[in-house]
């Protein structure tokens, strides 16, 4: 099996909640990678398998594989997608409790895309920054980041995640009268 058949596979197994065979996929796939010389992919398959293992809440080795997703990437040069692997490990760390190593994180990715003038990547660090401080009972805090995460998203045209956003401000609101 080739490795575009092997990636559509474990994609597959991802999206059906079958985490434990799309890693094992994943796996495959990172064995035959090792032998080429396109790092992109390579990263974009660590990127993949991290994925798969917060999804099966292996969380240090999800870590270590979004790490040489973010490596790989900042080698290349590709700033952007760097950024969202510091988002991704951002998320692994909140999925932990680690809300110190989250909100560095974020603030590392965030800095990048602002750097990168993407706005995007700044609406959900902004987004996932204002999910941190309203958990960690800030909601004023929480509140800015949220308001910053809306207005972007409607610049970027994002209605969904603007709908999502909106919902989280009103929650907060409410709470703080």
């Amino acid at each position: 099996m080739d490795i575009e058949a092997l990636n559509e596979l474990g994609r597959k197994h991802l999206e059906r909640g079958e985490h434990r065979e799309a890693l094992v996929q994943f796996e495959r796939m990172l064995e035959l990678f090792k032998e080429r010389s396109d790092t992109r992919d390579l990263a974009e398959l660590y990127n993949n398998i991290g994925h798969a293992r917060v999804a099966m809440k292996r969380f240090d080795e999800a870590l270590i594989s979004f790490n040489e997703a973010a490596l790989i990437y900042g080698r290349r040069g590709d700033l952007i997608r760097m950024a969202e692997q510091f988002g991704n490990i951002g998320s692994v760390y909140r999925d932990r409790g680690e809300v110190l190593s989250a909100v560095e994180s974020y603030r590392r990715a965030l800095a990048i895309f602002e750097e990168q003038s993407y706005r995007l990547g700044v609406a959900d660090q902004c987004a996932n920054l204002g999910y941190i401080y309203a958990v960690g009972g800030d909601p004023g805090t929480a509140i800015e980041w949220f308001d910053r995460a809306l207005a972007l998203y409607r610049l970027e045209g994002e209605d969904v995640r603007a709908g999502l956003t909106e919902k989280n401000l009103q929650t907060l609101r409410r709470l703080i009268g």
